[in-house]
C-alpha cells in the first residue's frame, strides 16, 4: 500500500464510529450484508425497505431486531426528507432499485422509476441536510459496453462508459449523472461506485451461478452452467464489496471524483469456479455444460479506488466460495430447525 492510501486509510477509520446511516434497499442481498457490518462497527442504521419479509437476507442474517426498520418507497421525497431529519442521519447509502437488467427489456418504464427517480430522490433529501457527510450511491458495471472477445483480458477503467445502452444500463447511468450534478451544483459529498458481480451468503436470486450451483451441491444435484465454462467473469465476495462501500462512507467528502469501480479487478473463468467448488468439497462436482455460447464479461479496473482508499479485495475465490458454501450450509441447517 502506497503513502497515500496509508494516510486515507488512518482518516477512515478516524470518521467511522458513531454515524446514522440510512440504508435504501435494506432487504436487499448487498443491503443486508453492509447492514450487519455497519451495526457490529457500532453505528446506528436506519433501514428502508419497501416491504418487510421473514425471507429477505435481512430477517435471514438475524439483523431485522438491530436496526431500526422503516418501511416505504425511496422515490418519496417527503419520507426520505423525514427520516434524514428525524435520525439526524449522517450517511446514506442507496442500493434501493431494480436488482436484475433482464426485467428491464419488458418494462423499460419502471426500470427507469426505480433506477432514476429514487436518485434524485435520495440527493434532493440530502441536499436539505446539513449535517450529510456522505452518499454513497451503487451503479453496475453494466454501464460499460460488452468488449470484444479479444479485448477479454482487459480490465476496463472509469472512463469507458458505454454507448448503446439498454434501459436498465442508461437509468443506472442517468442516475450517475444526477449524482454528479448534485455534487458540482449544490457541493453534496456523492459518491458513486460501479459494482461488479458480487456473491456470498443468503443471496436470494438463486438463478445466479454461485446460488445455483451451491444449492445443486447441497442437493446433490449436478451443476448447470451456461456455455462451456470459458466464460470471463468479475467476481467480488460482499464482505470486499461492503469493505469498499464502508471506506467510502468513511472518506465522504474528502474524495476528488464521483465515480469509482468496485470489483475484484481478476478475470475468473466459470472453469475456476467449478474448481474453486471442487475445492470446497473436497471432491468431485459434477458439471451439465449448456448450449449458450460463452459472452465476455466486464472486469473492472479498481485501481482509482485504491489510490483513493487503500481498497484491495481480501479474499480469494476458493476462500471466497469455501466460507459462502459453509455459511449457506448453516442457513439451510437453521431454517430447517425454526420449521
Amino acid at each position: 500500500m502506497n503513502a497515500h492510501s496509508d494516510m486515507a486509510l488512518e482518516g477512515g477509520l478516524a470518521n467511522a464510529m458513531g454515524r446514522t446511516v440510512l440504508v435504501t434497499g435494506a432487504c436487499g442481498f448487498l443491503g443486508a450484508h453492509l447492514c450487519r457490518r455497519l451495526v457490529d462497527t457500532g453505528d446506528h442504521v436506519v433501514a428502508l425497505t419497501r416491504r418487510e419479509r421473514v425471507s429477505s437476507p435481512l430477517h435471514v442474517l438475524g439483523l431485522s431486531k438491530r436496526v431500526t426498520i422503516a418501511q416505504g418507497d425511496v422515490r418519496q421525497l417527503s419520507l426520505l426528507r423525514r427520516l434524514v431529519d428525524e435520525h439526524e442521519v449522517t450517511a446514506i447509502v442507496h442500493l434501493a432499485g431494480q436488482p436484475l437488467p433482464q426485467g428491464s427489456l419488458s418494462n423499460p418504464i419502471s426500470s427507469f422509476e426505480a433506477n432514476i427517480a429514487s436518485a434524485w430522490s435520495v440527493l434532493e433529501a440530502a441536499r436539505g441536510s446539513t449535517a450529510m457527510h456522505s452518499i454513497v450511491m451503487l451503479s453496475s458495471a453494466h454501464v460499460y459496453s460488452q468488449p470484444a472477445q479479444s479485448m477479454v483480458t482487459t480490465c476496463i477503467g472509469e472512463n469507458d462508459v458505454g454507448t448503446n445502452l439498454g434501459p436498465y444500463a442508461a437509468g443506472k447511468r442517468c442516475a450517475e449523472v444526477l449524482a454528479e450534478s448534485y455534487r458540482v451544483s449544490f457541493d453534496i459529498p456523492v459518491v458513486v461506485l460501479r459494482l461488479a458481480n458480487v456473491y456470498g451468503p443468503a443471496d436470494p436470486h438463486r438463478t445466479r451461478l454461485i446460488p445455483n450451483a451451491i444449492d445443486s451441491i447441497i442437493d446433490g444435484l449436478p451443476v448447470t452452467v451456461h456455455g462451456d465454462g470459458s466464460q470471463v467473469l468479475d467476481l467480488l465476495h460482499v464482505d470486499d464489496a461492503v469493505d469498499g462501500i464502508m471506506s467510502v462512507i468513511s472518506y465522504g467528502s474528502e474524495l476528488q471524483d464521483t465515480v469509482y469501480n468496485l470489483g475484484s479487478g481478476y478475470h475468473t473463468t466459470v472453469h475456476d469456479v467449478v474448481a474453486a467448488f471442487r475445492s470446497a468439497t473436497a471432491g468431485p462436482v459434477a458439471v451439465e455444460y449448456g448450449s449458450i455460447e460463452a459472452a465476455p464479461a466486464i472486469v473492472l479496473d479498481v485501481g482509482k479506488l485504491t489510490r483513493a482508499v487503500g481498497f484491495r479485495p481480501k479474499r480469494t475465490l476458493v476462500d471466497g466460495i469455501a466460507a459462502t458454501l459453509a455459511a449457506e450450509r448453516m442457513l439451510r441447517a437453521e431454517a430447517s430447525h425454526w420449521r
